[in-house]
């Protein structure tokens, strides 16, 4: 695609003053723009690694956690991200901060927090074990498996308190929807939480069968229309996984 001369850019578009400060190119109002969203996860904490849901429960990163965001740091400091948005939760601020410093090329990007970046809410299961999870949900006739549709994966709720992947990325995509409009023709990063990762996953990407294990600062790279419509490009350090067999 050739790079459209300025005078292409209508002033009508909106928030352009913050656009206009980056190199990469946009389309005149007329037709199609784009944002691409980098959306990774933080890394790992001490109950990431003991198998203890977290949910919006605040605990900070781990020694392995602090290495893994300096790995990322690595792959992503050649990406001219024009600023950070991150989750209020410790984990998710510091592994931004990490991966986005000692690169001259985000010398001067701005990170914002906002609490529309948490992980799925985990309710009373907060600080309960993965292991017991697994026990009781193993017992519910709701309990996504292989002839689950796309729409029984993203409505499960095994407590009333707890956030389905659906109301998740619901949240995930109104923020998006709100700050979109500042990023035409800008690449912008989200540090967020493993299950705001597979709300993605499984709203853009549903593969009947299979479900999606995302590691920590595992990252989704997705683009956004000016039509408001959302496509994954790539990902890193997520899998497929087959349900188990039912006999």
């Amino acid at each position: 695609m050739s790079e459209p001369s300025p005078q292409q850019v209508s002033s009508s578009t909106p928030n352009l003053e913050r656009a206009e400060r980056t190199t990469c190119c946009y389309l005149s109002s007329s037709s199609t723009q784009f944002c691409e969203i980098y959306i990774m996860r933080h890394g790992e904490t001490d109950w990431n690694q003991q198998g203890i849901f977290q949910g919006h429960t605040d605990i900070p990163l781990n020694a392995q956690g602090e290495e893994q965001a300096l790995s990322l740091r690595s792959i992503f400091q050649h990406i001219p991200f024009s600023c950070v948005y991150t989750s209020d939760l410790m984990r998710a601020k510091r592994t931004a901060k990490i991966v986005v410093s000692s690169s001259p090329l985000h010398e001067n990007v701005k990170i914002y927090e906002h609490s529309k970046l948490r992980e799925r809410c985990m309710a009373s299961w907060e600080g309960k074990s993965i292991a017991d999870w697994r026990q009781y949900i193993s017992q519910l006739s709701t309990t996504p498996n292989r002839e689950s549709t796309q729409e029984q994966v993203l409505n499960f709720k095994w407590d009333s308190g707890v956030e389905s992947y659906g109301q998740a990325f619901s949240r995930l995509r109104s923020f998006i929807e709100e700050i979109v409009h500042n990023h035409w023709g800008q690449t912008i990063l989200l540090s967020t939480h493993g299950g705001i990762l597979g709300s993605v996953l499984y709203s853009l990407n549903f593969q009947m069968g299979r479900k999606w294990r995302v590691s920590n600062c595992a990252w989704i790279k997705i683009r956004v229309s000016s039509n408001l419509e959302f496509s994954v490009l790539d990902h890193h350090g997520v899998e497929l996984e087959s349900y188990p067999h039912h006999h």
